[in-house]
């Protein structure tokens, strides 16, 4: 929560990132969980940095780790989510 993962963004000759800010009204869970998905999104779709090289190489293992650390906590919340997960892994 206190260097939550940027939202990677496109402009007309550059990608970066913004800050992924809780929006107004939403749940701490559903931002937490979005912030998960946010990682999700920047490892598999992101730009990989392609012009120039990254600040804290050290942070992408870290929001990783953040980010199972959320989704196995989650899996403790629900015997049906549990169940479901051991079926499909």
């Amino acid at each position: 929560m206190k260097e939550p993962p940027g939202t990677q963004v496109a402009s007309e000759t550059d990608l970066d990132f913004k800050p992924t800010i809780q929006g107004n009204g939403e749940h701490h869970e559903n931002f937490v969980l979005r912030l998960v998905r946010t990682i999700r999104n920047n490892l598999f779709h992101g730009g990989k940095y392609p012009l120039r090289p990254v600040d804290d190489d050290a942070r992408n293992p870290r929001l990783l780790e953040a980010g199972i650390t959320v989704l196995e906590q989650c899996l403790d919340l629900s015997e049906r989510v549990r169940e479901t997960f051991k079926e499909t892994g």
